[in-house]
This record gives structure tokens, C-alpha cells and sequence, in this order.
């Protein structure tokens, strides 16, 4: 019994929360023409308390270059 009631709790916890679990839902298009205008100018990123990483991003043809500015 001490066996079975630990599974038989969770069991019952799974069926409870199973019809809140939805999937993914679709968005929209997105739009990558805009997000890479996003990407264009000087960057400053800021990745632990003590390192800072520059990068420029440039339109190049139908891309995008990143650089690192020196």
C-alpha cells in the first residue's frame, strides 16, 4: 500500500494537469525583411559582469554582415 499510493498520487496529478498543457500555438508570418533592419547598427552586449562584446551588423547584398568594430 505504502508502494502504491505514492504512484496512484501522481497518477492522479498527471490526469488533473494534462488538460492545462496546451501546444504551441501558430503565429502569424514574421516578417525576416524587418527583423534584419532590426540587426543593423553598432551592438553593445554586456555577457557577465566583466565581458563586454561589441559587433556592427551591415547590409550586405540580401544579408547581413557582422563585424566585430576595432
Amino acid at each position: 500500500m505504502k508502494k502504491l499510493f505514492p504512484l496512484l498520487m501522481m497518477t492522479v496529478c498527471l490526469l488533473l494537469l494534462t488538460p492545462a498543457i496546451q501546444a504551441q500555438t501558430s503565429q502569424k508570418n514574421l516578417n525576416q525583411v524587418e527583423l534584419m533592419k532590426q540587426q543593423i547598427g553598432t551592438w553593445k552586449c554586456d555577457d557577465n559582469k566583466d565581458t563586454t562584446v561589441f559587433w556592427e551588423g551591415k547590409p550586405y547584398g540580401t544579408g547581413l554582415d557582422c563585424v566585430n568594430p576595432q
